[in-house]
Protein backbone atom coordinates (compact mmCIF):
# COMPACT_ATOMS: atom_id res chain seq x y z
CA UNK A 1 0.00 0.00 0.00
CA UNK A 2 0.92 3.49 -1.03
CA UNK A 3 2.27 5.93 1.47
CA UNK A 4 0.40 8.88 2.46
CA UNK A 5 2.09 12.11 1.47
CA UNK A 6 2.02 15.26 -0.31
CA UNK A 7 4.56 16.01 -3.74
CA UNK A 8 8.01 17.58 -2.56
CA UNK A 9 7.70 21.05 -3.75
CA UNK A 10 5.55 21.28 -0.69
CA UNK A 11 7.11 22.66 2.11
CA UNK A 12 6.61 25.41 5.15
CA UNK A 13 7.46 28.95 2.60
CA UNK A 14 6.01 27.52 0.01
CA UNK A 15 4.47 30.36 -1.92
CA UNK A 16 1.25 29.21 -3.86
CA UNK A 17 -0.17 31.28 -7.35
CA UNK A 18 -2.81 33.35 -6.37
CA UNK A 19 -4.66 32.89 -9.75
CA UNK A 20 -4.54 29.29 -9.38
CA UNK A 21 -2.72 26.13 -8.05
CA UNK A 22 -2.80 23.00 -6.49
CA UNK A 23 -2.23 20.64 -3.82
CA UNK A 24 -0.88 16.79 -4.11
CA UNK A 25 0.70 14.20 -3.76
CA UNK A 26 0.18 10.10 -3.13
CA UNK A 27 -1.43 8.05 -1.06
CA UNK A 28 -3.04 4.57 -0.67
CA UNK A 29 -5.81 4.44 -3.65
CA UNK A 30 -9.96 5.03 -1.83
CA UNK A 31 -9.13 7.13 0.76
CA UNK A 32 -10.49 10.09 1.57
CA UNK A 33 -8.17 13.60 1.64
CA UNK A 34 -8.94 16.69 3.24
CA UNK A 35 -7.23 19.93 3.01
CA UNK A 36 -8.07 22.77 4.58
CA UNK A 37 -6.45 26.20 3.75
CA UNK A 38 -7.42 30.25 4.68
CA UNK A 39 -10.47 28.87 6.39
CA UNK A 40 -11.99 27.02 3.62
CA UNK A 41 -11.72 22.98 3.17
CA UNK A 42 -11.65 21.20 0.35
CA UNK A 43 -11.90 17.35 -0.58
CA UNK A 44 -11.33 14.75 -2.86
CA UNK A 45 -10.36 10.76 -2.94
CA UNK A 46 -7.12 9.40 -4.02
CA UNK A 47 -7.11 7.39 -6.88
CA UNK A 48 -4.01 4.91 -8.77
CA UNK A 49 -2.54 8.30 -9.86
CA UNK A 50 -2.35 9.62 -6.44
CA UNK A 51 -4.37 12.82 -4.94
CA UNK A 52 -4.73 16.49 -6.27
CA UNK A 53 -7.09 19.69 -5.37
CA UNK A 54 -7.51 22.76 -7.01
CA UNK A 55 -7.35 26.11 -5.35
CA UNK A 56 -8.30 29.24 -7.24
CA UNK A 57 -8.97 33.02 -5.85
CA UNK A 58 -6.88 32.94 -2.59
CA UNK A 59 -5.97 36.00 -0.52
CA UNK A 60 -2.57 36.80 -1.35
CA UNK A 61 -0.17 37.73 1.26
CA UNK A 62 1.19 35.54 4.48
CA UNK A 63 1.89 33.66 6.14
CA UNK A 64 -1.08 31.14 6.52
CA UNK A 65 -1.64 27.61 7.81
CA UNK A 66 -2.39 24.46 5.52
CA UNK A 67 -3.78 21.45 7.29
CA UNK A 68 -4.28 18.24 5.18
CA UNK A 69 -5.87 15.05 6.35
CA UNK A 70 -5.70 11.60 5.31
CA UNK A 71 -7.44 8.87 8.02
CA UNK A 72 -4.99 9.26 10.58
CA UNK A 73 -2.60 10.72 8.91
CA UNK A 74 -2.37 14.81 9.72
CA UNK A 75 0.39 17.28 7.90
CA UNK A 76 0.36 20.78 8.86
CA UNK A 77 2.75 23.74 7.46
CA UNK A 78 2.98 27.16 9.53
CA UNK A 79 4.37 29.73 6.94
CA UNK A 80 2.60 29.21 2.91
CA UNK A 81 2.36 32.51 1.14
CA UNK A 82 0.13 33.74 -1.65
CA UNK A 83 1.42 35.40 -4.51
CA UNK A 84 2.90 35.33 -7.65
CA UNK A 85 5.37 32.08 -8.57
CA UNK A 86 7.76 31.93 -11.59
CA UNK A 87 9.63 29.10 -13.25
CA UNK A 88 13.38 29.42 -14.26
CA UNK A 89 13.67 27.26 -16.89
CA UNK A 90 16.27 26.00 -18.91
CA UNK A 91 20.39 25.46 -19.47
CA UNK A 92 23.87 26.69 -18.14
CA UNK A 93 22.78 30.56 -18.05
CA UNK A 94 20.33 30.48 -15.82
CA UNK A 95 21.75 27.57 -13.96
CA UNK A 96 24.67 30.32 -13.73
CA UNK A 97 24.79 31.05 -9.55
CA UNK A 98 24.69 34.08 -8.14
CA UNK A 99 27.74 33.07 -6.40
CA UNK A 100 29.94 33.47 -9.62
CA UNK A 101 28.13 36.35 -10.64
CA UNK A 102 30.68 39.62 -11.06
CA UNK A 103 28.05 41.89 -9.72
CA UNK A 104 27.61 39.53 -5.64
CA UNK A 105 29.26 42.13 -3.86
CA UNK A 106 26.21 44.37 -4.11
CA UNK A 107 23.59 41.50 -3.15
CA UNK A 108 21.14 42.17 -0.33
CA UNK A 109 18.30 40.29 0.76
CA UNK A 110 14.77 40.32 -0.76
CA UNK A 111 12.40 39.86 1.93
CA UNK A 112 9.86 38.98 -0.30
CA UNK A 113 10.86 36.82 -2.45
CA UNK A 114 11.08 32.35 -1.43
CA UNK A 115 13.64 30.37 -3.55
CA UNK A 116 12.85 26.33 -4.01
CA UNK A 117 15.65 24.07 -6.56
CA UNK A 118 14.30 21.15 -8.28
CA UNK A 119 16.69 18.57 -7.46
CA UNK A 120 18.94 17.80 -10.57
CA UNK A 121 18.40 13.82 -10.96
CA UNK A 122 20.02 12.80 -13.78
CA UNK A 123 18.38 9.23 -14.03
CA UNK A 124 16.58 6.62 -12.15
CA UNK A 125 16.74 3.04 -11.61
CA UNK A 126 13.98 0.79 -9.79
CA UNK A 127 12.86 3.81 -8.46
CA UNK A 128 16.33 4.84 -6.63
CA UNK A 129 17.23 8.64 -8.06
CA UNK A 130 20.56 9.28 -9.65
CA UNK A 131 22.69 11.46 -8.04
CA UNK A 132 21.00 10.15 -4.44
CA UNK A 133 19.41 13.51 -2.86
CA UNK A 134 17.87 14.90 0.05
CA UNK A 135 14.71 16.66 -0.43
CA UNK A 136 14.41 20.40 -1.18
CA UNK A 137 13.11 22.48 0.82
CA UNK A 138 11.40 26.52 0.12
CA UNK A 139 13.60 28.93 1.10
CA UNK A 140 13.22 32.51 2.29
CA UNK A 141 15.43 34.92 -0.01
CA UNK A 142 18.30 36.23 2.38
CA UNK A 143 21.88 36.82 0.89
CA UNK A 144 23.00 33.09 2.29
CA UNK A 145 20.52 31.21 0.01
CA UNK A 146 20.38 33.88 -3.14
CA UNK A 147 24.28 33.08 -3.05
CA UNK A 148 23.88 29.34 -3.76
CA UNK A 149 20.47 30.19 -6.32
CA UNK A 150 20.32 31.28 -9.89
CA UNK A 151 22.03 34.92 -10.65
CA UNK A 152 19.16 35.39 -13.06
CA UNK A 153 16.73 34.27 -9.89
CA UNK A 154 18.34 37.32 -7.94
CA UNK A 155 17.75 39.99 -10.90
CA UNK A 156 14.52 39.12 -11.70
CA UNK A 157 13.67 38.90 -7.61
CA UNK A 158 15.40 41.94 -7.17
CA UNK A 159 12.89 43.59 -9.85
CA UNK A 160 9.65 41.58 -8.45
CA UNK A 161 10.46 42.16 -4.74
CA UNK A 162 8.96 45.53 -5.50
CA UNK A 163 5.34 44.47 -6.07
CA UNK A 164 5.36 44.27 -2.49
CA UNK A 165 3.38 40.49 -2.62
CA UNK A 166 5.21 37.29 -1.54
CA UNK A 167 7.09 35.90 -5.09
CA UNK A 168 8.42 32.50 -5.60
CA UNK A 169 10.90 31.70 -7.71
CA UNK A 170 11.28 27.83 -8.44
CA UNK A 171 15.14 27.07 -10.40
CA UNK A 172 14.40 23.86 -12.39
CA UNK A 173 17.58 23.78 -15.07
CA UNK A 174 20.66 21.41 -16.05
CA UNK A 175 23.36 23.20 -17.80
CA UNK A 176 24.47 21.52 -21.35
CA UNK A 177 21.36 20.24 -22.16
CA UNK A 178 18.91 20.67 -25.36
CA UNK A 179 15.57 21.46 -25.22
CA UNK A 180 14.75 17.97 -26.31
CA UNK A 181 15.98 16.78 -22.74
CA UNK A 182 12.93 19.26 -21.47
CA UNK A 183 10.27 17.00 -23.34
CA UNK A 184 8.82 13.36 -23.84
CA UNK A 185 9.54 10.98 -26.18
CA UNK A 186 6.56 10.70 -27.88
CA UNK A 187 6.73 14.55 -28.64
CA UNK A 188 9.60 13.61 -30.78
CA UNK A 189 8.75 10.80 -32.10
CA UNK A 190 5.60 12.37 -33.26
CA UNK A 191 7.14 14.90 -35.26
CA UNK A 192 9.12 13.50 -38.24
CA UNK A 193 12.09 16.20 -37.96
CA UNK A 194 12.47 15.73 -34.85
CA UNK A 195 12.59 12.13 -34.65
CA UNK A 196 15.23 12.02 -36.66
CA UNK A 197 16.98 14.93 -35.41
CA UNK A 198 16.76 14.76 -31.52
CA UNK A 199 15.79 11.28 -31.15
CA UNK A 200 16.93 8.27 -33.19
CA UNK A 201 19.94 10.43 -34.17
CA UNK A 202 21.05 10.32 -29.85
CA UNK A 203 20.30 6.84 -29.33
CA UNK A 204 21.35 5.08 -33.03
CA UNK A 205 24.99 5.92 -32.17
CA UNK A 206 24.64 3.47 -28.87
CA UNK A 207 22.19 1.05 -30.37
CA UNK A 208 24.00 -1.70 -29.37
CA UNK A 209 26.12 -0.34 -26.19
CA UNK A 210 25.87 -2.12 -22.74
CA UNK A 211 25.52 -1.06 -19.56
CA UNK A 212 29.12 -1.73 -19.11
CA UNK A 213 30.45 -0.31 -21.25
CA UNK A 214 28.54 2.84 -21.04
CA UNK A 215 29.91 2.61 -16.97
CA UNK A 216 33.40 2.55 -18.61
CA UNK A 217 32.90 5.37 -20.48
CA UNK A 218 31.32 7.37 -17.69
CA UNK A 219 33.97 7.13 -15.56
CA UNK A 220 37.13 7.38 -18.25
CA UNK A 221 34.73 10.83 -18.79
CA UNK A 222 34.95 11.75 -15.22
CA UNK A 223 38.64 11.33 -14.60
CA UNK A 224 38.50 13.62 -17.96
CA UNK A 225 36.46 16.18 -16.49
CA UNK A 226 38.63 15.77 -13.20
CA UNK A 227 41.92 16.95 -14.87
CA UNK A 228 40.52 19.58 -16.65
CA UNK A 229 38.86 20.95 -13.53
CA UNK A 230 42.29 20.63 -11.65
CA UNK A 231 43.77 22.55 -14.01
CA UNK A 232 41.40 24.81 -14.40
CA UNK A 233 42.05 25.20 -10.24
CA UNK A 234 46.16 25.30 -11.02
CA UNK A 235 45.81 28.24 -13.55
CA UNK A 236 43.66 30.31 -11.37
CA UNK A 237 46.17 30.06 -8.36
CA UNK A 238 48.33 31.20 -11.13
CA UNK A 239 46.99 33.86 -11.78
CA UNK A 240 44.10 34.97 -9.88
CA UNK A 241 42.99 38.32 -11.73
CA UNK A 242 42.33 36.32 -14.57
CA UNK A 243 38.83 36.54 -16.07
CA UNK A 244 37.10 33.54 -17.11
CA UNK A 245 37.66 33.80 -20.79
CA UNK A 246 41.30 34.07 -20.44
CA UNK A 247 41.15 31.34 -18.51
CA UNK A 248 39.03 29.40 -21.32
CA UNK A 249 41.51 30.76 -23.72
CA UNK A 250 44.37 29.32 -21.36
CA UNK A 251 43.09 26.04 -20.53
CA UNK A 252 40.76 25.04 -23.54
CA UNK A 253 36.91 24.95 -22.99
CA UNK A 254 35.50 22.36 -20.83
CA UNK A 255 35.18 18.83 -21.93
CA UNK A 256 31.72 18.33 -23.62
CA UNK A 257 29.71 16.56 -24.07
CA UNK A 258 29.83 13.70 -21.90
CA UNK A 259 28.96 9.90 -22.99
CA UNK A 260 25.88 9.06 -24.61
CA UNK A 261 23.31 6.44 -23.04
CA UNK A 262 20.68 5.50 -20.46
CA UNK A 263 22.39 7.27 -17.86
CA UNK A 264 23.22 10.39 -19.42
CA UNK A 265 21.17 13.25 -18.22
CA UNK A 266 21.59 14.84 -21.81
CA UNK A 267 19.57 11.76 -22.96
CA UNK A 268 16.23 12.70 -25.01
CA UNK A 269 13.35 13.42 -22.54
CA UNK A 270 15.42 12.76 -19.68
CA UNK A 271 15.27 15.54 -17.24
CA UNK A 272 11.14 16.09 -18.66
CA UNK A 273 10.98 12.72 -16.17
CA UNK A 274 13.16 13.38 -13.66
CA UNK A 275 13.09 16.93 -13.04
CA UNK A 276 10.15 18.78 -14.44
CA UNK A 277 7.56 16.29 -13.54
CA UNK A 278 8.75 16.87 -10.38
CA UNK A 279 6.64 20.53 -10.38
CA UNK A 280 4.17 20.33 -13.43
CA UNK A 281 1.34 19.31 -10.99
CA UNK A 282 1.20 23.06 -9.05
CA UNK A 283 0.76 26.75 -10.51
CA UNK A 284 2.98 29.55 -12.45
CA UNK A 285 2.34 33.18 -13.20
CA UNK A 286 5.39 32.37 -15.82
CA UNK A 287 8.11 30.42 -17.43
CA UNK A 288 11.25 32.16 -17.97
CA UNK A 289 12.51 29.75 -20.64
CA UNK A 290 16.56 30.83 -21.23
CA UNK A 291 18.49 27.83 -23.45
CA UNK A 292 19.49 27.88 -26.98
CA UNK A 293 23.15 27.65 -27.03
CA UNK A 294 23.33 23.60 -26.95
CA UNK A 295 20.90 23.23 -29.78
CA UNK A 296 22.93 25.47 -31.96
CA UNK A 297 24.42 22.08 -34.05
CA UNK A 298 20.34 21.63 -34.76
CA UNK A 299 19.53 25.41 -34.92
CA UNK A 300 17.30 24.40 -38.35
CA UNK A 301 15.28 22.43 -36.24
CA UNK A 302 14.47 24.42 -32.77
CA UNK A 303 11.95 26.94 -33.81
CA UNK A 304 9.37 23.45 -34.21
CA UNK A 305 11.58 21.90 -30.62
CA UNK A 306 10.49 24.74 -29.10
CA UNK A 307 7.32 25.37 -30.19
CA UNK A 308 6.54 21.48 -29.06
CA UNK A 309 8.52 22.48 -25.81
CA UNK A 310 5.90 25.24 -24.71
CA UNK A 311 2.57 23.54 -25.85
CA UNK A 312 3.29 20.56 -23.91
CA UNK A 313 4.26 22.55 -20.43
CA UNK A 314 1.01 24.20 -21.21
CA UNK A 315 -0.85 21.05 -21.59
CA UNK A 316 0.73 19.48 -18.53
CA UNK A 317 0.10 22.70 -16.45
CA UNK A 318 -3.62 22.86 -17.56
CA UNK A 319 -2.90 26.03 -17.76
CA UNK A 320 -1.49 28.99 -20.59
CA UNK A 321 0.88 30.26 -18.70
CA UNK A 322 2.81 33.03 -20.16
CA UNK A 323 6.44 32.43 -21.21
CA UNK A 324 9.50 34.83 -21.23
CA UNK A 325 12.06 33.39 -23.79
CA UNK A 326 15.95 34.95 -23.08
CA UNK A 327 17.30 35.26 -26.71
CA UNK A 328 20.81 34.13 -26.74
CA UNK A 329 23.15 36.91 -26.49
CA UNK A 330 26.18 37.54 -28.53
CA UNK A 331 29.11 35.00 -28.34
CA UNK A 332 32.06 34.44 -31.26
CA UNK A 333 33.56 31.20 -29.81
CA UNK A 334 31.63 28.46 -31.42
CA UNK A 335 32.61 26.24 -34.84
CA UNK A 336 28.37 26.80 -35.73
CA UNK A 337 27.42 29.84 -37.42
CA UNK A 338 23.82 29.12 -36.22
CA UNK A 339 23.42 31.50 -33.23
CA UNK A 340 21.42 34.01 -35.57
CA UNK A 341 19.07 30.86 -36.84
CA UNK A 342 18.28 30.01 -33.01
CA UNK A 343 17.35 34.10 -31.89
CA UNK A 344 15.07 33.90 -35.16
CA UNK A 345 13.61 30.92 -34.01
CA UNK A 346 12.62 32.60 -30.25
CA UNK A 347 11.56 35.87 -32.03
CA UNK A 348 9.26 33.82 -34.20
CA UNK A 349 7.84 31.65 -31.39
CA UNK A 350 6.88 34.94 -29.55
CA UNK A 351 5.65 36.71 -32.64
CA UNK A 352 3.36 33.96 -33.17
CA UNK A 353 2.26 31.50 -30.01
CA UNK A 354 0.14 33.34 -27.06
CA UNK A 355 0.97 35.00 -24.24
CA UNK A 356 5.09 34.43 -25.55
CA UNK A 357 7.68 37.16 -24.77
CA UNK A 358 11.03 38.18 -25.81
CA UNK A 359 13.73 38.99 -23.79
CA UNK A 360 15.96 40.53 -25.76
CA UNK A 361 19.86 40.08 -24.56
CA UNK A 362 21.99 40.92 -28.41
CA UNK A 363 23.61 43.77 -25.66
CA UNK A 364 24.69 40.90 -23.26
CA UNK A 365 27.37 38.36 -23.36
CA UNK A 366 31.21 37.86 -23.48
CA UNK A 367 33.37 37.12 -27.20
CA UNK A 368 34.84 33.82 -25.96
CA UNK A 369 32.83 32.97 -22.88
CA UNK A 370 30.00 31.33 -23.05
CA UNK A 371 28.74 31.84 -19.40
CA UNK A 372 28.71 35.83 -19.31
CA UNK A 373 29.84 36.56 -15.31
CA UNK A 374 27.45 40.05 -15.49
CA UNK A 375 24.10 38.49 -15.10
CA UNK A 376 22.64 41.80 -13.80
CA UNK A 377 21.38 43.70 -17.25
CA UNK A 378 19.87 40.69 -18.41
CA UNK A 379 18.00 39.35 -15.45
CA UNK A 380 16.87 43.31 -14.84
CA UNK A 381 15.19 43.26 -18.21
CA UNK A 382 13.42 39.66 -17.61
CA UNK A 383 12.29 40.84 -14.33
CA UNK A 384 10.85 44.58 -15.94
CA UNK A 385 9.61 42.39 -18.65
CA UNK A 386 7.54 39.94 -15.98
CA UNK A 387 6.12 43.47 -14.46
CA UNK A 388 4.99 44.83 -17.75
CA UNK A 389 7.87 47.98 -17.99
CA UNK A 390 9.58 46.76 -21.42
CA UNK A 391 8.04 47.36 -24.46
CA UNK A 392 8.27 45.27 -27.72
CA UNK A 393 10.34 47.05 -30.68
CA UNK A 394 9.28 45.61 -33.87
CA UNK A 395 10.55 46.43 -37.52
CA UNK A 396 7.06 45.97 -38.69
CA UNK A 397 7.74 47.07 -42.88
CA UNK A 398 11.27 47.23 -45.08
CA UNK A 399 10.01 48.62 -48.59
CA UNK A 400 12.42 50.83 -51.09
CA UNK A 401 15.21 50.36 -48.12
CA UNK A 402 13.45 52.15 -45.55
CA UNK A 403 12.49 50.09 -42.62
CA UNK A 404 10.23 51.15 -39.98
CA UNK A 405 9.43 50.42 -36.58
CA UNK A 406 6.16 50.21 -34.26
CA UNK A 407 7.35 52.46 -31.94
CA UNK A 408 10.58 54.65 -31.34
CA UNK A 409 13.95 53.91 -31.94
CA UNK A 410 17.62 55.29 -30.95
CA UNK A 411 20.40 54.26 -33.34
CA UNK A 412 24.12 54.51 -31.02
CA UNK A 413 26.99 54.20 -33.66
CA UNK A 414 25.83 55.04 -36.51
CA UNK A 415 27.30 52.08 -38.87
CA UNK A 416 28.32 52.66 -43.00
CA UNK A 417 24.88 51.96 -44.67
CA UNK A 418 22.40 52.56 -42.14
CA UNK A 419 20.82 56.31 -41.40
CA UNK A 420 18.07 57.23 -39.47
CA UNK A 421 15.23 58.97 -41.01
CA UNK A 422 13.40 59.91 -38.61
CA UNK A 423 12.14 58.37 -34.99
CA UNK A 424 10.38 55.48 -36.64
CA UNK A 425 12.46 54.49 -39.53
CA UNK A 426 15.75 53.99 -40.74
CA UNK A 427 17.38 54.13 -44.34
CA UNK A 428 19.02 50.73 -45.24
CA UNK A 429 21.77 50.79 -47.64
CA UNK A 430 22.53 48.39 -50.54
CA UNK A 431 25.50 46.99 -49.37
CA UNK A 432 24.07 46.16 -45.90
CA UNK A 433 23.74 42.23 -45.58
CA UNK A 434 20.42 40.56 -44.95
CA UNK A 435 19.15 41.75 -41.90
CA UNK A 436 20.52 43.40 -38.47
CA UNK A 437 22.62 41.71 -36.20
CA UNK A 438 22.47 38.63 -37.65
CA UNK A 439 26.14 36.98 -36.51
CA UNK A 440 27.03 35.11 -33.33
CA UNK A 441 28.54 38.94 -32.79
CA UNK A 442 27.21 40.87 -34.32
CA UNK A 443 27.43 45.10 -33.91
CA UNK A 444 24.44 45.87 -31.77
CA UNK A 445 23.05 49.94 -32.16
CA UNK A 446 18.99 49.79 -32.56
CA UNK A 447 18.00 50.59 -29.04
CA UNK A 448 14.39 52.07 -27.50
CA UNK A 449 13.74 54.81 -25.45
CA UNK A 450 14.85 53.03 -22.26
CA UNK A 451 17.50 51.79 -23.14
CA UNK A 452 16.69 47.93 -24.51
CA UNK A 453 18.02 46.22 -27.54
CA UNK A 454 16.07 45.80 -30.62
CA UNK A 455 15.63 42.00 -31.45
CA UNK A 456 17.91 40.65 -34.15
CA UNK A 457 16.03 40.36 -37.50
CA UNK A 458 16.41 39.08 -41.36
CA UNK A 459 14.39 41.94 -44.49
CA UNK A 460 12.84 38.85 -46.19
CA UNK A 461 11.05 38.02 -42.96
CA UNK A 462 9.17 41.56 -42.44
Amino acid sequence: MKQFKVAEHITNNMVLSQKKDHISGLGPQGKPVQVVFQEKQYETVIDEKGWNIDLELLCTGGPFPLDIYCDEEHLHFDEIYVGRVYLLAGQSNIEFKLRNEQQIHGVHELKNVFLYSVPQIEYVIEGRSYPAYEPAAWKKGSVENLIDFSAIGYYIGEVLDTLDVPIGLVECNKGGTSAACWVDESTLQSDEILNKVFYENYWDDIRDQSEMQEDEKRNEYAKILDRYQQNISAYQSRHPEASLSEIKKACGHTPWPGPKGKKDYGRPGGLYHTMFSKVNSRGFDGIVWYQGEEDTKSASAYARLLKKLVQLWRSDLHDEVPFYIVQLPKYDDDKNDSWPMIRQAQRKICQNEKACSLVVGIDTGEQFNIHPTDKSRLGNRIGRTIAGQVKRVDPICYRDHVLRFNERIVMKNQPLGWKALDEYSIHVGKDVSQGYAVSNYPEVFLFDEKGDPVSPFYFDTL
